[in-house]
């Protein structure tokens, strides 16, 4: 918990190479940048629903790297 702040500002302030891959992020309507535009000044709630099944943990994922 003490490094929670850390890990949060490295990975928001992180440069992300695209949009695009070769894995489906999430099941909305145009993909996954047509759902951040959907978004894109709402004060909603992220709508979880339309995140695609990674079939690991986070804990998988992190341990694997």
């Amino acid at each position: 918990m003490e490094s929670m702040e850390v890990w949060e500002r490295c990975f928001f302030q992180s440069e992300f190479t695209h949009a695009y891959g070769a894995a489906r992020l999430t099941s909305f309507p145009g993909g996954f940048v047509a759902l951040w535009k959907h978004l894109a000044g709402s004060a909603k709630a992220f709508p979880a629903n339309y995140l695609a099944d990674a079939r690991q943990t986070l804990r998988e994922f992190v341990e694997e790297r």
